[in-house]
């Protein structure tokens, strides 16, 4: 089993008025989905309100999920040494 490697370090910063809440609402309202009927789904939810969005290169070779909460913001991907 391959061990991973952190890609970044996490950094503490406070921001304010940065985008129109009203798009933010909106964004965070269709990424939701991804919990409730996308490829999360099966997952139940993490037990605060979540969004996020999944992906997989054209291969199938590696796939990544990239999410947040009000307070978190995170991403991770994967890949796989077969190309089928």
């Amino acid at each position: 089993m391959k061990t991973g490697r952190f890609a970044a370090q996490m950094v503490s910063r406070t921001y304010s008025g940065v985008l129109d809440p009203a798009i933010v609402d909106a964004t965070a309202d269709v990424l939701f989905g991804v919990f409730a009927k996308g490829a999360m789904r099966e997952v139940g939810g993490i037990g605060r309100h979540a969004a996020g969005k999944t992906g997989t290169t054209d291969q199938y070779t590696a796939a990544w999920f990239a999410g947040f909460t009000p307070d978190l913001a995170g991403a991770v991907s994967g890949r796989s040494g077969s190309t089928r």
